[in-house]
């Protein structure tokens, strides 16, 4: 009998491994745990578009002839240096994606350097999941799971069977996966756990029929960290001790509700094994073999929008006396020298010298030490790639060499913003000159960077980004490549416990099961005349209705942000992203395959590609018309905004008449307003 059957299950990006279910193995089998580690997502994701499935689909003769040299040319390494090949390859891929999206109800989609997976059911939402669930039949990977993944782990025979959720989108797909595993084990135990878990953490707790139904479909859930309430769960269950008793970390019905245990001690990092991630084979040329050896941001609950270090027992939320919430964060790190040997082992082992810090800030003093111990050693020719954080070390041209030489080659960096007042209130600590240095000096240090954007901040206004479009077009040598993101209200970070003004947040009632919490821009009182925002004490009546105190003016109901705006602005990030130097290369090869490529192919690569249209042109139209309308009320009512224009002499155009125009006005801007 296996003691553990740990599973990753689909839809999750095929390029990559998470690093979770590696270190539950290890941690496991030191334990002297009878472990079985597989991956459901790749083969899932390859088992859709087996020739069989594209045939029933309606694919024609050379799709089905040519699918299976394509998913082994995604392993290639020779095709990848070709071009050519790897080309033909991904395109073909593509092109059978849309064929199978097109016959089943899920979104399944392989396109540029991403795959999109979105089932038919809202996975937001605890009724839907549950509907997809009894309509499992009609689930994407249905078939799969019934031919091979179910009897490959009931052959198995094991006492423990854990599923790990990183995604939103895999929420359904492995609810689908336990309901059939529960049917064809009834006697195993079947938990979830991963990052997902832990920011869902209170809706799986509450007591009410739609969070009860769940447990009719699996036996826990693990919240946080996994390696000591997985290794509690299974000596339970080889010692017949009583079922349902609390157990650190997780989550059980005990036959009227769910009922939480009590959180755990944190793991000491130096006292883990070495991950094992043997079990995946993604589509790059080799493994990029995850290591996960921080638990936590060393930033966490100062970037106030972000959450992603919620899934870690790091991060402690403390509720204070006046009703504020405290984000405590406990430093754990993996010796860099513990993090050398593991390297070694792997290299020496099989081989392998591509290796991915999954980490939200790999510092720049962890990165020099890891270098000392990776030469001391002799491996200069292992390298990786990580999250950095615009640290003042960057800011030398020298260190950011070093930090080559100890094996860096592609760090993503989160910019965000570059308006003063922005930056302030993300606390990030920078300054725009700031990001043009440390990004000129890693490009002529040979890291190839990407810088991570954020539009419709809360109170930002639209003429604020103007200059970030701008400094990307001005410095984008400099930048590997750019992604813009909207921003969200994300369920577990620090801001949700005071949103900021100029948003309303759905009750907390209403959450369900979304991490990104929906919220609208809401309107306030403002003065077209004074240029200012109006409060209480600013504003008279006045026949029912209130006027500027200052200026006797009628007040106007409006906001600097709506969510017209915001997409209106992201739709024009999206063209800046693709006018990008790089974009034809970047969009082809994933990041981690990028990895086995010298920055002189990638050059060629995106010299070579043809450019790729992301957004269609009555898109950009209509995004030009909403940005303009935005710029123009915002020159209305805001004093600042306005005086630049009048000041400067600069005029708003009528029209944009296409994209160049808009950049146009986006250079003319900043430097008016620099003036």
């Amino acid at each position: 009998m296996t003691d553990a059957v740990l599973v990753f299950p689909p839809s999750y990006y095929p390029w990559f491994v998470a690093p979770g279910l590696s270190h539950l193995t290890a941690w496991l089998k030191a334990k002297g745990w009878v472990v079985a580690q597989r991956d459901a997502n790749i083969p899932a994701i390859e088992h859709v578009l087996r020739p069989e499935a594209l045939a029933a689909a309606g694919a024609p003769d050379h799709i089905l002839a040519g699918i299976g040299p394509a998913l082994a040319t995604m392993r290639d390494e020779a095709a990848h240096h070709a071009l050519e090949p790897y080309l033909a390859a991904k395109r073909l891929i593509e092109e059978a994606s849309t064929i199978i999206d097109a016959a089943v109800p899920d979104t399944f989609l392989i396109f540029r350097n991403t795959l999109k997976y979105i089932s038919a059911y809202d996975a937001r939402r605890r009724e839907a999941v549950m509907a997809a669930v009894a309509d499992r039949e009609n689930h994407l990977f249905h078939d799969y799971y019934r031919d091979i993944e179910v009897p490959a782990i009931a052959a198995l025979k094991p006492r423990l069977v854990g599923l790990s959720v990183n995604d939103h989108h895999q929420l359904i797909p492995s609810m689908v996966l336990a309901s059939m595993l529960r049917e064809a084990l009834p006697d195993t135990h079947i938990t979830i756990g991963g990052n997902l878990i832990a920011r869902l953490k209170t809706t799986l707790e509450a007591d009410d029929p739609l969070t009860a139904a769940f447990y009719t479909v699996v036996d826990s859930f693990i919240h946080h960290e996994g390696e000591q309430p997985l290794a509690a769960l299974l000596e339970e269950l080889v010692h017949g001790r009583v079922a349902n008793r609390p157990v650190p970390q997780v989550i059980r019905f005990d036959g009227a509700r769910p009922v939480s245990g009590p959180p755990s001690v944190p793991v000491q990092l130096d006292q883990l094994p070495r991950p094992d991630p043997e079990a995946y084979r993604p589509w790059t040329p080799e493994p990029v073999t995850a290591l996960n050896i921080y638990r936590g941001c060393y930033y966490s609950g100062i970037c106030s929008f972000c959450d992603i270090n919620e899934g870690y027992d790091t991060v402690v939320h403390e509720r204070q006396a006046d009703g504020q919430v405290k984000v405590k964060f406990r430093k754990r790190l993996r010796p860099m020298a513990q993090v050398a040997e593991d390297l070694a082992v792997w290299h020496g082992e099989t081989g392998r010298r591509t290796f991915s810090f999954t980490d939200e800030w790999f510092r720049v003093s962890e990165m020099l030490e890891l270098g000392e111990h990776l030469a001391a050693r002799g491996l200069s020719d292992i390298h990786w790639e990580a999250y950095a954080r615009f640290e003042r070390a960057y800011l030398d041209a020298d260190t950011c060499v070093q930090v080559r030489e100890a094996g860096g080659r592609f760090l993503q960096f989160g910019l965000e913003s570059i308006a003063p007042a922005t930056i302030k209130a993300m606390k990030k600590g920078n300054t725009p000159d700031d990001y043009a240095r440390s990004l000129a000096n890693t490009t002529a240090a040979g890291i190839w960077n990407h810088v991570f954007f954020i539009v419709g901040y809360p109170g930002e206004p639209i003429h604020h980004v103007l200059p970030l479009f701008r400094f990307l077009t001005d410095r984008g040598r400099d930048v590997l490549t750019v992604k813009p993101t909207r921003f969200q209200l994300a369920r577990r970070a620090p801001l949700i416990h005071s949103p900021p003004e100029g948003i309303e947040v759905m009750p907390e009632a209403d959450w369900d099961l979304f991490i990104n919490i929906p919220f609208q821009y809401t309107q306030s009182w403002w003065c077209r005349r004074c240029r200012t925002e109006l409060d209480a004490s600013a504003m008279v009546m006045k026949q029912g209705r209130p006027k500027c105190a200052a200026c006797n003016s009628w007040a106007e109901r409006w906001a600097p942000l709506s969510r017209k705006a915001v997409d209106g602005i992201y739709t024009l990030s999206e063209v800046l992203c693709e006018r990008h130097w790089s974009h034809p290369a970047t969009s082809l090869f994933p990041y981690v395959a990028r990895l086995f490529l010298s920055e002189d192919e990638m050059t060629g690569f995106a010299d070579r590609l043809p450019r790729l249209s992301t957004v269609d042109a009555p898109a950009i139209d209509q995004a030009l018309v909403k940005v303009r309308g935005a710029l123009a009320r915002e020159a209305e009512m805001i004093d600042g905004i306005g005086r630049v224009y009048a000041d400067g002499g600069l005029t708003l155009p009528k029209k944009f008449e296409d994209y160049d125009d808009f950049l146009d006005h986006c250079m003319a801007w900043t430097e008016a307003a620099a003036a």
